[in-house]
């Protein structure tokens, strides 16, 4: 469920710019595909650096690729990011770090 808007996500699948997407206040209803489990492993090497670490990475990358306007990605590892917080339950999920 979005928490926003239901024409948030469509908007953004089709490159139209998006006020705002971040993981604090869009929350993806994206069924994981095998696009997603690469970016989930991709992140997952990382994963010596600590899970806060990769977290972090995750929602840089998310606001790096919205402000390019590709939104449609930033939304994909939306959804990586939902599946990492997840699977990572010890670390508090905090705001974004991002730059």
């Amino acid at each position: 469920m979005l928490a926003r808007d239901d024409n948030v996500m469509a908007e953004a699948e089709r490159g139209i710019p998006v006020e705002g997407l971040s993981p604090r206040n869009l929350k993806s209803d994206a069924h994981p595909s095998i696009k997603h489990s690469q970016l989930f492993a991709s992140y997952l090497l990382n994963l010596k650096r600590g899970p806060k670490v990769v977290r972090n990475m995750i929602d840089a990358d998310i606001e790096c690729f919205r402000d390019l306007g590709a939104h449609a990605h930033a939304c994909d590892l939306l959804t990586v990011r939902e599946r990492f917080v997840a699977e990572f339950a010890e670390i508090e999920d905090g705001p974004p770090s991002c730059p």
